[in-house]
């Protein structure tokens, strides 16, 4: 039975107009919600399940709502010049107790916008005032499409960078990043495998995936593999070895060896996350992932 006080929840937040189902059905590989349940609240058990730990969480899937005008003029004032002090964010005295009680539970926010909607990105600002004072360690902005127009994504990216979201491009990158940050995460109900009957592959054996093979018919699969062939081109393979050697050289004989290694693996994200740069922010995510992936 799930523990509803353990601290093993994830937010996944959008308007109702997105389609965040399909995107949690692709997390935890499993048609957990009808196509219609996009938008409405839900919550969703998914169960980790890595080389070297389990850790049973819950998707808690809610809408977003448009802000008041007061509050939108505010918004569009501080993305332009983001305060250091989440204190000045306007927030209703509902929605303050509310974000007390989600830090209580709450370990990780994903926030899912359309970038063909920009007033919408509005939506993550009340969430800056959570992430600082109840600091989950996941934040994820999701951009579920490319953006219309370049300047908007650069000032998403830069607002992201400056207050410690991670931004992730679903068109460059499908959903294993937001996999990937979520089964890296060291979550309070993370219960270590026995090693002893594993069968590690060596670090110079395991290939990480490459480009080229058959490209998908299907024109939204050709897409992202035309995408993933692009970053995959130009991914340094001595780089992601020596990574995964950085990572998992030691093995993971106890707790605190494995608390070790999320703590590196959250500090090269943290890297990655003041990147300004967008494309190389990418291509040293897919270095990251895909050195992950070699031992999980």
């Amino acid at each position: 039975m799930a523990d509803a006080a353990a601290k093993n929840k994830i937010l996944v937040l959008s308007r109702a107009s997105v389609n965040t189902a399909g995107l949690v059905n692709e997390v935890v590989s499993r048609p957990a919600l009808n196509a219609d349940q996009s938008g409405t609240i839900a919550q969703v058990a998914w169960t980790i399940n890595t080389k070297y730990f389990t850790a049973p969480v819950e998707l808690w899937l809610d809408h977003t709502e448009p802000l008041p005008p007061a509050h939108q003029q505010f918004m569009q004032s501080w993305l332009a010049d983001p305060s250091s002090d989440s204190s000045e964010i306007p927030l209703e005295e509902s929605m303050r107790e509310l974000h007390m009680h989600l830090g209580e539970v709450t370990d990780g926010v994903v926030f899912v916008f359309d970038p063909a909607q920009p007033q919408t990105f509005l939506d993550i600002l009340p969430w800056a005032g959570f992430a600082k004072h109840q600091m989950p360690s996941i934040l994820l902005c999701v951009a579920v499409r490319r953006p219309g127009c370049e300047d908007d994504k650069d000032r998403w990216f830069r607002w992201c960078t400056a207050n410690g979201w991670e931004w992730v491009d679903l068109v460059d990158d499908p959903v294993t990043r937001v996999r990937e940050a979520l089964e890296t995460n060291e979550w309070a109900t993370m219960q270590m495998k026995s090693t002893r009957a594993a069968d590690p592959t060596p670090v110079d054996e395991a290939e990480p995936a490459v480009a080229g093979g058959p490209r998908p018919e299907d024109e939204r699969a050709g897409g992202e593999w035309d995408q993933f062939e692009r970053i995959a081109s130009q991914v340094d393979t001595r780089r992601v070895a020596d990574l995964s050697r950085e990572f998992f050289a030691d093995g993971m004989q106890d707790g605190d060896e494995m608390a070790a290694m999320l703590a590196r693996i959250r500090e090269a994200k943290d890297e990655i996350a003041q990147i300004s740069d967008p494309e190389q922010a990418r291509l040293r995510a897919a270095e990251l992932a895909l050195a992950i992936a070699r031992e999980t």
